[in-house]
């Protein structure tokens, strides 16, 4: 799934850079970029993604098997200074993440139970726009071997 993902983000139209987060490069493309996870947590090490050198930076997980370039250009293509979100299928979840820079760096990551909500109220805190983007590629993420299934 991961590589699925990494050739989405890199087929997207408006991507200049993919950047793969984790606690090593696994078998990551030359292509992509590495953030180093220290292993704290997910929320704390996508904080240094707001340091990045962008007008906007898009969150994707790796465990999104149908996502498609055009979903990332979804969250590309949002009002300037917007916060995209794109919800699990319970609308509970975060599936993906667009924020806009550097009017979001003080954005404070929330992924896990309920993160919906919680970005969405980030947004709010910070006084950006909120976009959501539901589509059918970027609500099935992999939690349960069932998902894993219909994938």
């Amino acid at each position: 799934m991961l590589s699925h993902v990494l050739q989405a983000a890199h087929g997207a139209r408006g991507v200049d850079r993919v950047a793969l987060l984790g606690p090593e490069r696994h078998e990551a493309p030359d292509w992509a970029d590495f953030l180093l996870d220290t292993g704290t947590s997910l929320n704390t090490a996508l904080t240094s993604a707001l340091t990045l050198s962008a007008s906007r930076i898009v969150i994707v997980p790796a465990d999104l098997p149908k996502l498609r370039s055009a979903d990332i250009e979804a969250l590309i293509q949002v009002q300037q200074n917007a916060v995209a979100i794109a919800p699990d299928r319970a609308g509970t979840g975060t599936n993906a993440l667009s924020l806009p820079l550097p009017a979001a760096r003080a954005f404070r990551f929330q992924f896990g139970q309920g993160s919906f909500q919680l970005h969405s109220a980030e947004a709010e805190r910070l006084g950006l726009p909120l976009a959501v983007i539901r589509t059918e590629t970027l609500g099935l993420d992999v939690d349960t071997p069932a998902d894993l299934a219909e994938a």
